[in-house]
């Protein structure tokens, strides 16, 4: 039994905070499928992985990715001093915003804007974007973005789909 393994070399498991969306982008992994009955039941052809776009795993919306795109995709772990820096970006995006419940799942993008490292953080209820805070990476510094002016893909709920 062959295990899942990032470009890297380490093993894929279930639950492992990684980037996404050529390195842009946090999620968790919410499914693996390795073998063949597997890609069967999941519809696809190749093993791969399911990533949720909430980091913490229960936002309801993922993207599949086969392991042969993982390379180009940027696809990877988290190492502890980036979980610990993503964990101290959520909090000031946290305590700067008004929504507090658990009910809560977020969406965590990194950007780049005059050389300087910038994370939106998307708050979400059922998924419905409710807020975007962006959090400066190196103060920690917190402002609301309008969801409309954010540039980010932020409805959730399939109402802006064409086609769907």
């Amino acid at each position: 039994n062959v295990l899942m393994k990032y470009p890297d070399g380490s093993t894929v498991r279930l639950g492992d905070l990684v980037w996404w969306d050529e390195g842009n982008s946090i999620g968790r992994i919410i499914g693996i499928n390795e073998t063949k009955e597997e890609c069967t039941n999941w519809g696809v052809e190749d093993p791969g992985v399911a990533i949720c776009y909430d980091g913490s795993g229960i936002g309801g919306l993922f993207i599949g990715y086969p392991q042969r795109a993982f390379a180009e995709e940027g696809i990877r772990r988290l190492t502890l001093d980036e979980e610990r820096k993503l964990d101290d970006v959520f909090q000031a995006a946290r305590s700067y915003s008004s929504e507090k419940s658990v009910e809560i799942t977020t969406g965590l993008f990194r950007k780049e804007r005059n050389g300087l490292e910038y994370w939106s953080v998307v708050f979400y209820r059922n998924r419905e974007a409710l807020r975007v805070i962006e959090v400066a990476a190196s103060n920690l510094s917190c402002r609301e973005i309008p969801l409309k002016e954010s540039g980010l893909f932020y409805d959730l709920t399939g109402s802006n789909q064409s086609g769907q």
